[in-house]
């Protein structure tokens, strides 16, 4: 035989053993005795034997009428969601001497193997009559709607009738259905259509389907109509439902052009579009228990979380009332500040009025919040606040306020909300308060008690217009009013704004003022505290001023801000967004890739994995992200787990966006290993700047797995968290077989959200395993339902507190 003849035949035969239809039954031809299988007599008297290879349950007493018993059973079995299989088994039975109900049936039950016994095939479908003479095959199709479960039961009842003598059963089989499957996702049993509107049918199917059709009943399947008669599958159709459709029990079949693979929705309702509710609402309600001219309801929290919503999209964070303040904890971020939020709704905001929005908070460490005022829903619109312009809380509580003018009409939904999302520890929130003002004086918005200037720029003081002064003088203090240093004079008042070119100084403590000629008005509500003899002090303070500064009063102050190189607020704790990769590659830049590289990221279960087809040089393959401030004397940890599927090294840099000082912060070269292994970098800032961090990953062409990135501005003064929740274990993960296309893992038995993924050697995943005991089985079929080809995988064992590979080869 030639080499080329013997590896043709090696193919061949590989192919037939992939193409094989493995059945998920185990020992589901009785050729191992009863092995697998479970008799439940319960009430009934019942033995079993096996015979020319069939299951033979033989009823010397029948059971009481309302029991099905016996039982014959076997669990274990695993099912995927959205995946059509066939279950199949032949069966005879014979009645007992004058029975009153000759008929021949037995009950097929497949379903969930616990207390809710929730069916997986529709019962009315899976009762059958045997003929007393000649066995019948039975086949029974269906479609796995339900989550994924591995632990599915399949069950013969022999007492439906309480009347049989034997019941034989043989051949039994459950197999993937390789033709078509099609599964409506939409309309549901819930859905509500309107007639007269576009609306949206939408279904999933698995095989080669290129065209369907699409039927209508309005009759719960009594007559049919189509609503297309050959459509390109693309998974979904928009529907103009014409006026007069109107019904409480409507069906949907999607089903191939010659109608031999269909799929049947639920029964849902289509009903008149009657429009917007036209009942009419009080545009102005009030409650009888808020202070006069007060917004917000329970502010105070005095009534618990009451007219409050806590919403998180991502991440992992909870809000309760804690000693009337409302707490929010966060433990794991999800990339953007709004994704984590308190807020409440309804909030009434009219034309033409001015608004005082004031609220008192802390943290349990310095950090960033955004308070915002505006629309609840898309364009999102911001009366006041914002996204971008943090609010900087410190550990003790304080007060924060700003004012707002509405100058046009609001016909849309307005909120008031704190979004938490940027940091993480706790958050503690009081007394909010939106109350109608007629504040008579100046109130500086900009800049606010989260304010972070960069020296050396050129930044906007605004002011609110609620006064009657003509020019105004701007003032600035470095030393929290202390001292205070000229901006600008004679100033129009009516502009509400003044750029201002930022002093080359560092402070945390930064202040800005306003004053006027004491024959104005002087009255205000923000620099009140601020008098005449106050004025007088400072100007005794930094020496003697002229006749014309002494007739000067203050009419405004803001809150203290921050004025550093960076223009950001330095803070402690973790910089990068989505490290854990919990939320894919949110947060992350695109995948660089220069002079030819060829290069694919991808995240499952947490875990990065770049696979490489062209490799170029170590910085051809760039993953970074942005924008991250480095602060001169700071420390700084960075951390990560990685492995690489061969032998390979990958570049971790800081580097510096600054273009007249381009320069790398920190560099350090790695070389990965074949298994997890966790790796550690300390280094202190030499300057201030704003850097990228960037994974360079070119070079070679050997996948890398990474995972749990972490780039932490380290506090001296605080415990150093561990660098990795999870860790090692002396345990081990052991194949104890291996043929056939089927593996058996031993493992350190049942854990905490224990699963096991199996990835290809390019770094794909093809299996997710749950582990439910110290053995996992795994049948050589990928997460789609197909026969994988024989050769290596690597296995990855993860529960709550560990993670373990190994490779293997699938023989």
């Amino acid at each position: 035989m030639t080499k080329r003849t013997l590896l043709l035949a090696v193919f061949l035969l590989s192919f037939s053993l992939q193409a094989e239809e493995e059945n998920l039954i185990r020992n589901g031809d009785f050729s191992s005795g009863t092995d697998n299988w479970v008799l439940e007599t319960q009430d009934a008297v019942a033995n079993s034997e096996i015979l020319n290879n069939a299951y033979r349950i033989i009823i010397e007493t029948q059971a009481n009428e309302e029991s099905n018993a016996p039982y014959l059973s076997q669990n274990g079995i695993e099912l995927e969601q959205g995946y059509g299989y066939t279950f199949e088994f032949t069966a005879a039975a014979s009645l007992i001497a004058d029975a009153e109900n000759t008929d021949l049936s037995i009950r097929v039950f497949i379903g969930s193997n616990d207390d809710s016994r929730t069916p997986y095939v529709d019962t009315s479908l899976t009762t059958f009559e045997l003929s007393p003479s000649s066995p019948n095959t039975i086949s029974i199709p269906f479609v796995m709607r339900e989550e994924t479960d591995n632990d599915v039961r399949v069950e013969f009842s022999g007492g439906v009738n309480n009347n049989l003598d034997i019941i034989s059963i043989r051949n039994v089989s459950l197999t993937y259905r390789d033709e078509p499957v099609i599964s409506i996702t939409a309309p549901t049993s819930s859905t509500t259509y309107k007639a007269g509107a576009e609306n949206t049918i939408r279904w999933s199917n698995t095989g080669t389907l290129s065209h369907v059709q699409i039927l209508l009943s309005t009759n719960a399947g009594e007559d049919w109509s189509t609503i297309q008669e050959r459509v390109v599958n693309v998974g979904r159709y928009t529907w103009q439902i014409p006026d007069e459709t109107i019904s409480d029990s409507c069906l949907i079949i999607i089903a191939d052009t010659s109608a031999t693979f269909a799929d049947t929705s639920l029964l849902f309702a289509i009903a008149e579009d009657v429009g917007d509710d036209p009942d009419p609402v009080d545009p102005d309600p009030v409650d009888p228990d808020l202070p006069e001219g007060e917004l917000v309801i329970n502010g105070d929290f005095s009534d618990g979380s009451s007219n409050w919503t806590f919403e998180t999209h991502g991440g992992d964070a909870s809000g309760s009332v804690v000693d009337e303040e409302y707490v929010v904890t966060i433990d794991e971020l999800s990339g953007a500040a709004w994704a984590i939020k308190l807020y409440q709704s309804d909030i009434n905001l009219k034309e033409n009025k001015t608004y005082l929005f004031s609220y008192e908070a802390y943290a349990s460490e310095p950090r960033p919040i955004y308070a915002n005022i505006g629309l609840a829903h898309g364009p999102y619109t911001s009366m006041t606040g914002g996204d971008t312009i943090p609010v900087r809380l410190s550990t003790e509580k304080r007060r924060f306020s700003t004012v707002f003018t509405i100058e046009e009409p609001i016909e849309d939904e307005i909120r008031v909300e704190f979004n938490l999302g940027s940091a993480l520890g706790d958050v503690h929130i009081d007394n909010v308060s939106i109350i109608e003002t007629d504040i008579d004086g100046v109130f500086i918005n900009q800049p606010n008690s989260g304010t972070v200037w960069r020296n050396n720029s050129t930044q906007t003081i605004r002011w609110e217009l609620n006064s009657d002064h003509e020019v105004i003088t701007l003032e600035y203090s470095t030393d929290d009013g202390e001292s205070w240093e000229l901006i600008e004079e004679n100033i129009e008042f009516t502009l509400g704004r003044f750029n201002w070119s930022v002093p080359d100084v560092v402070t945390d403590n930064a202040r800005i003022r306003i004053l006027a000629p004491e024959t104005q008005e002087e009255d205000n509500g923000q620099g009140e505290e601020n008098s005449e003899d106050e004025d007088a002090e400072n100007g005794e303070e930094n020496g003697e001023e002229d006749e014309a500064d002494a007739q000067l009063v203050v009419i405004g102050q803001s809150e203290p801000f921050i004025i550093n190189t960076l223009g950001v607020m330095f803070k402690y704790g973790e910089l990068l967004i989505n490290g854990s990769f919990a939320n894919r590659l949110s947060g992350w830049n695109d995948l660089a890739l220069d002079n030819g590289a060829e290069a694919e990221a991808s995240i499952q279960n947490e875990i990065l994995s770049v696979d490489i087809d062209n490799a170029g040089s170590s910085s051809d393959i760039v993953l970074s992200q942005n924008n991250i401030p480095v602060f001169e004397g700071k420390e700084y940890n960075i951390s990560f787990r990685a492995f690489a599927a061969g032998t390979r090294s990958m570049n971790i840099k800081v580097i510096s966006q600054d273009d007249d000082s381009s320069s790398v912060i920190f560099e350090e070269e790695v070389q990965l290993p074949s298994d997890w292994q966790d790796f550690s970098f300390d280094f202190t800032g030499e300057t201030d700047a704003i850097t990228d961090f960037e994974i360079h990953m070119g070079g070679s062409i050997a996948p890398v797995f990474i995972e749990e990135v972490s780039f932490e501005a380290v506090d001296p003064t605080s415990a150093r968290p561990v660098a990795n929740t999870r860790s090692r274990t002396n345990q081990s993960i052991r194949i104890v077989q291996n043929r056939g296309g089927r593996i058996i893992f031993q493992t350190p038995g049942a854990a905490a959200n224990a699963s096991i993924d199996i990835y290809s050697i390019n770094g794909s995943r093809v299996k997710t395993l749950a582990v439910e005991s110290d053995r996992v089985v795994w049948n050589g079929r990928s997460n789609a339902g197909r026969m994988v080809a024989n050769g290596a995988y690597v296995m990855v064992y993860r529960d709550n507190l560990n993670v373990m590979t190994r490779s293997f080869v699938l023989r």
